[in-house]
């Protein structure tokens, strides 16, 4: 493993220490089924927008009030503020904003619990998997090579779509515990997480 990645590991075990989890937490998602997935990556984030806005106020003390706003608000929430303040950019929000409403839409209906991101993919039009792609899987490289095979963010993200995911949150997670403040440094850290991943795969 690369320094990088090892920093980035570190990252996401300190994030899980403040807000409470349990060690390992982030990665034990994975081999969750795809309902679970969903509904705990959210819960995930949300606990640690509420984190990270106390710090970027500078005051844990209001960490209980901050707790009590809505997480995607569109004029409100805190992923609203975590982009307002440069803690994430604009592909990241969109990301957290349609997570949510994913999220959302899993826990109104008990059927939902057979949810299945292959059915649901399938389900989709062309333009609904463009969209699907550019959100989900903006953390993928549009083209790369693993293992000397050559692979497209499209064919990943359609293809594997819950690991697609979890890199993609992995990333904004990193970014969000390195709180940087402008976009040119969100995407400097970007940039060096992806290299320090395909590296470790191959």
């Amino acid at each position: 493993m690369t320094d990088i990645n090892k920093k980035m590991e570190k990252d996401i075990a300190q994030l899980e220490k403040n807000i409470g989890l349990s060690s390992g937490y982030y990665s034990r998602l994975l081999p969750e089924d795809d309902w679970s997935f969903v509904i705990k990556l959210s819960a995930l984030f949300e606990a640690v927008a509420t984190e990270a806005l106390s710090i970027k106020f500078g005051n844990s003390k209001i960490t209980e009030s901050v707790s009590y706003l809505e997480y995607a608000n569109p004029k409100s929430g805190k992923i609203v503020f975590l982009e307002k303040l440069e803690v994430i950019n604009k592909e990241q929000f969109t990301f957290l904003k349609k997570l949510a409403e994913l999220r959302n839409q899993l826990v109104h209906t008990i059927s939902s619990t057979n949810f299945s991101f292959t059915e649901y993919i399938d389900g989709l039009d062309k333009q609904q998997k463009k969209n699907f792609v550019s959100t989900f899987g903006h953390g993928i490289k549009e083209n790369f090579t693993i293992k000397g095979m050559s692979l497209t963010r499209r064919d990943c993200t359609l293809d594997n779509p819950k690991i697609a995911i979890w890199v993609t949150a992995h990333e904004i997670l990193a970014c969000i515990h390195a709180d940087y403040s402008t976009h040119a440094k969100v995407e400097q850290i970007k940039t060096k997480y992806w290299n320090a991943l395909v590296e470790r795969y191959q």
